[in-house]
Parts: structure tokens; C-alpha cells; sequence
């Protein structure tokens, strides 16, 4: 059985050591990730290929090619590299093992039926940057952000299975392949990292399979998780197969692009099992988990879409348009990282111990407006010819208005959007408070409108029980309407909850006050420095803290219900007083009319 600490129940020593592996491939994921955006930028020294273009030699065994181009001037040109040779299988000729500058290639190579040994030196690369370098840092920075969204899911949600299920994908998806163009490894490094992402890519269709078992199967039977189960480790051993084969036969076999339609077919079958499996529980959910369901499924075909563009684009699918293949990569995967946001933050698909509010939203999106400011400025230093900048004053200012005018309209057109996604159903709630605050100066009753406030404020707390209590003439305060369990008709008059309401003015939490209330919260109702009435409010029932907006907006409405009902009470003696006078102005006048009778009948 699990725990709180440990969801699957597994023995301490494969739960701690399971835990060591994921943070070696989530360092390695990330080495390789700020190696590539550190290269491609040119904010570390650019590194290298081996100036050598090879082709598998059968012939030779798998662990020879043969050499078909050799790049003038390289350091494989001026050791004596010819064209033809049959070369030994080594760390730099392993797939196109990026180098730095200056690194020395032992090789071993057959020519004319003879054995030579040759050293050649990596010569650095002083190609300008391109777009394609570019696109390069955009995917790495894509990958930083979907392993630092895993890592969070792992650490905010490691006491649920689907939370850790779905962690892991994002790492490990992160982590899988080669980290061959990490800064310089050694070979045995090199062995290890590619060991690494080989646990990592074929972890990653085993916890795919659970992790649509756990999401939508909250009823599942035991037969069911035994055969998800089975499935998921049926395609645990078929990922390691295609991949140790493709790694370590195909590639040098002249099979490399059948490998890979290879691997995309199980990829399609793994995700299409993963699909079957949240369809055969889709109907045993409630409407809110069904809705969290579609959305998953669509993030995850966005996935499955940028993992087959790759794989189109490595074997020659789509010829050499490598730039919009790698956009197309770009696009797809960033809407399956955004959608998977929005379901767990947004929809609650699990309880991560805090929710999304603005501060979090609008620092984010301030931060990649100028992060984008920041990479359109130096696009315009680097692409716009240097003699517009030095021929006018006027060109260079125009840019930079342009770039200021477009992204303050871009900025205000992502706030709109930004609020309607994230906080509509805040502003739905506030706007329903606000009108109902608007109407309370309407009610002639106060029974009524205590009654009405009542319900209001449970709606806008998500059903949370409300008790009002309203000042009786002798001082103490009576439960006038409403439902919170362990509320009582009476209040203790020395509870601490009201020094603190009448010093504070604003609602109070009742954690850590040493009151006797039930609930989470007490908001007062004053008429100037009086205390009419309260509220006391239950926690909300998804468990959630209320947030800052929320608490101001109760105690808000709280205070203003408080003096419509000190005005709606004015009004009540008023017409009380008028009553009594009239009715008193009657008796005087029966009064007088008796003794005029009596009066007469002497």
C-alpha cells in the first residue's frame, strides 16, 4: 500500500533509488539544453564538427564507415583523411559528435588493405550565426521550461500518482536521446549519458500508459490495472529493443531512417493505447474530469504531432526545409506544454498546494515580452544591413518605436486574452457580488436581505456554509441565517474574534485567534466604530486558501450589507415610530370621544 510520502508503496530503497535516477537524467536533459542554447547563441565558443562525412561499410562490420567527404582545410584534411577510407567507429564520428574547438580524434583507418592511425584536430567554426541557430535556442529554451515545469509537478505533487506519473513524462521526454553535443564528454561519458537517455525514452510509453490509467480510471478494476500494467511494461521492453537496435545496428547498418519509422509506429500505437485507455473510462467520470480529459488528449496529440515532424525531418521526409520543420517542432510542442498548464493549474487535474492568480500570470507574461524585446532587438542589430543604422538617425529611431508601439499593443492584447482564459470565472464571481451589493439598499425586509446575503456569499465562496449573525438591542449576538456546521444561535460575548473585527475593520482569520467561532473566517459589519453584526465563513470546500482578492471582496460586501441593514433598521422604527404616533393619535382621539360620550350621558 502507499503513503502520503510514498504514493506507489514501493520498498524504501527502490523508491530513493528510482529518485537518484530521474535527477541524472533531469541534469544530463539539462546540460544538453544549455550546452545547445550556449553554442547556438554564441555565448560560449562554438564548437565544431569533424570536418568528415561518412557512410555505413557493411563490409567492414558495424563498427566501420566509410569516409565519402571530407571538408577542405578541416583538421581531418590536413592529417591525411582521404576520401574512400574505412574508418574505425569513434566518439567523433558517433552520429555527428559535436567537439570543441581544438580537441584531438584519434582514428584508426583502413586504406589500400593497410592499418593506419591518424590524429586530426577540431578546427572551431567561424560560420556566422544563422536562424537556424536560432530556432536551435528556441527549442533548447522549450525544453528548460517543459523539465522546470516537470521538476515542479514532481516536487509540488509527489504525494499523488498521477502527478508523479506525469512529472516523469515531462523530465524524461526532456532527457531522452543523446547527449552526445553536451560540452565535450568523454567517451565513457558520452556511453553514460546515451545509457541515460535510453532508460529515459523508454520509460517514458510506460508511464504514458499509467498515467491515462490514473487520470481517468478513479474506479478502475484490479483486472483493469492488471492489464494496463502488463501493457505498459510490454511497451517498456519494445521501447528498449527499437532503441538499443537503432542505436547500436541501424545507424551503422544504412537502416537509420527504417529504424525511425520504426520507432514513430511504436510511439503512435503507445499514445493510441493511452487514448483507448481514457476512452474506456471516459463515461465512469463526472463532467468536470471528462473536460480535463479532452484537454489532455489534445496536449498530448500536439506532442505526438511534433514527434513525428522530427522524425520526418531526421530521415528526409520534407527534404531540406529544415527551418519550418524545426518551427513546426517549436509550435506543436510549446501547445502541448501550454494546454498541460492550463488543465493542472486552471483545472485542478491535481492539487499542487497553490493556485494560479495574477501575480504569477502577468509576472510570467511580463517576462517573455521582454525576453521576445530583448531577442527582436538584437534580431534587428544582427539582420537590418549596418549601414541603415549609421546612414540615419530617423531609420534607427523608427525601429525603435516600431518595436516599443508593436509590443505595447501586443501586451495589451495578451492581458485581455490572459483574463478571459485565467480569470473569468473570477470576474463572473465578482460581477455577481457587486450587483447583488448594488441591490441590498432595495430590500424592505431585513430578514430578507440577511437571507439573500447569505446565499450570495456561499455562491461566490463556492458553497462554502455561511452563519450571520446580527446585534440584538441587549448587546449579544443571534445566528440570523444561514448554514455552517457548528455554528450556534448564541455567541460567547468574550470570544477574542471581536476585539479583533472591531480594531482591524477587515475580515479576520480565525486560525491561529484562540476563537471559539466555527470556520475560517469572520467578517464584520459595522456602522461606524459599532459592531452590528458578522459573518463567519467555512473554508472552501475544494480545501484551497482563500485568495487576497476574495477575502477584500467578502469583507467588502460585508460592510456594505452591514449599513444597509443599520439603514434598512432606521427605516423599520421609522415607520414603527410613524405607526405607534398614528396609532397613538387614534387612542387620544377614542379618548376623547369616550369622555365626550360619557360626559353627555350624565
Amino acid at each position: 500500500m502507499g503513503s502520503r510520502s510514498n504514493p506507489f508503496g514501493w520498498p524504501r530503497w527502490l523508491w530513493w533509488s528510482s529518485a537518484v535516477l530521474v535527477l541524472a537524467i533531469a541534469l544530463t536533459g539539462l546540460a544538453q539544453n544549455l550546452s545547445s542554447v550556449a553554442r547556438n547563441s554564441g555565448l560560449a565558443e562554438r564548437t565544431a564538427r569533424s570536418g568528415i562525412t561518412s557512410k555505413a561499410a557493411p563490409d567492414a562490420g558495424p563498427d566501420w564507415v566509410r569516409i565519402v567527404k571530407v571538408e577542405p582545410g578541416s583538421g581531418a584534411d590536413r592529417a591525411g583523411v582521404r576520401v574512400g577510407d574505412t574508418v574505425g567507429r569513434n566518439l567523433a564520428l558517433r552520429n555527428g559528435m559535436l567537439l570543441p574547438p581544438g580537441s584531438e580524434v584519434p582514428v584508426d583507418i583502413i586504406r589500400d588493405g593497410r592499418r593506419v592511425h591518424l590524429t586530426y584536430v577540431v578546427q572551431p567554426d567561424n560560420r556566422p550565426l544563422t536562424s537556424e541557430n536560432y530556432l536551435s535556442v528556441v527549442a533548447a529554451l522549450g525544453g528548460l521550461v517543459t523539465m522546470a515545469f516537470g521538476a515542479l509537478v514532481l516536487i509540488r505533487g509527489r504525494r499523488e500518482r498521477a502527478a508523479i506519473l506525469l512529472g516523469l513524462l515531462l523530465v524524461f521526454v526532456v532527457g531522452a536521446g543523446s547527449f552526445a553535443d553536451t560540452w565535450g564528454p568523454t567517451y565513457t561519458i558520452g556511453r553514460l549519458f546515451d545509457l541515460l537517455g535510453l532508460v529515459a525514452g523508454s520509460s517514458s510509453p510506460y508511464f504514458w500508459v499509467l498515467f491515462c490509467l490514473e487520470v481517468s480510471g478513479a474506479r478502475a478494476s484490479r483486472q483493469q490495472r492488471l492489464l494496463v500494467h502488463a501493457l505498459a511494461i510490454g511497451f517498456f521492453v519494445a521501447s528498449v529493443s527499437i532503441t538499443a537496435w537503432r542505436i547500436n545496428f541501424a545507424t551503422w547498418a544504412g537502416l537509420r531512417p527504417v529504424a525511425f519509422y520504426i520507432g514513430a509506429s511504436a510511439t503512435v500505437l503507445n499514445q493510441l493505447a493511452g487514448y483507448a485507455i481514457i476512452a474506456w473510462n471516459y463515461r465512469s467520470n463526472d463532467a468536470r474530469t471528462r473536460n480535463r480529459l479532452k484537454i489532455i488528449v489534445l496536449a498530448f496529440v500536439a506532442f505526438l504531432l511534433s514527434v513525428l515532424i522530427g522524425i520526418g525531418g531526421i530521415t528526409g521526409l520534407f527534404g531540406d526545409a529544415t527551418e519550418p520543420v524545426t518551427t513546426a517542432v517549436i509550435v506543436a510542442r510549446a501547445a502541448s506544454a501550454g494546454l498541460l498548464a492550463y488543465t493542472i493549474l486552471k483545472q485542478r487535474l491535481f492539487d499542487l498546494g497553490f493556485a494560479v492568480n495574477r501575480t504569477l500570470v502577468y509576472g510570467a507574461v511580463s517576462f517573455t515580452l521582454l525576453a521576445s524585446f530583448g531577442l527582436a532587438e538584437w534580431g534587428v542589430d544582427h539582420f537590418v544591413p549596418e549601414e541603415w543604422h549609421e546612414s540615419s538617425l530617423i531609420i534607427s529611431a523608427g525601429i525603435a518605436v516600431g518595436l516599443f508601439l508593436s509590443f505595447h499593443r501586443l501586451r495589451d492584447w495578451i492581458e485581455h486574452h490572459i483574463e478571459r482564459l485565467f480569470f473569468r470565472s473570477w470576474h463572473e464571481a465578482e460581477a455577481a457580488l457587486t450587483r447583488f451589493v448594488e441591490s441590498a439598499g432595495h430590500f424592505d425586509q431585513a430578514s430578507a436581505l440577511c437571507e439573500a446575503f447569505a446565499k450570495a456569499l456561499s455562491h461566490f465562496a463556492q458553497g462554502a456554509g455561511v452563519a450571520l449573525y446580527l446585534r440584538e438591542p441587549d448587546g449579544s449576538f443571534r445566528l440570523e441565517t444561514g448554514e455552517l456546521p457548528g455554528a450556534t444561535m448564541q455567541v460567547d460575548q468574550e470570544d477574542p474574534a471581536f476585539a479583533l473585527m472591531r480594531a482591524e475593520r477587515e475580515p479576520v482569520e480565525l486560525a491561529g485567534t484562540h476563537s471559539a467561532f466555527s470556520g475560517e473566517m469572520a467578517m464584520p459589519m459595522l456602522d461606524q466604530a459599532a459592531l452590528v453584526g458578522f459573518v463567519l465563513l467555512a473554508g472552501r470546500p475544494d480545501g484551497l486558501h482563500y485568495r487576497p482578492d476574495e477575502i477584500e471582496n467578502m469583507g467588502w460586501a460585508a460592510r456594505q450589507v452591514g449599513l444597509d441593514l443599520r439603514a434598512l433598521n432606521g427605516r423599520e422604527l421609522a415607520t414603527q415610530n410613524a405607526r405607534l404616533t398614528e396609532r397613538n393619535a387614534w387612542l387620544e382621539q377614542e379618548h376623547e370621544r369616550l369622555i365626550g360620550i360619557l360626559a353627555s350621558g350624565r
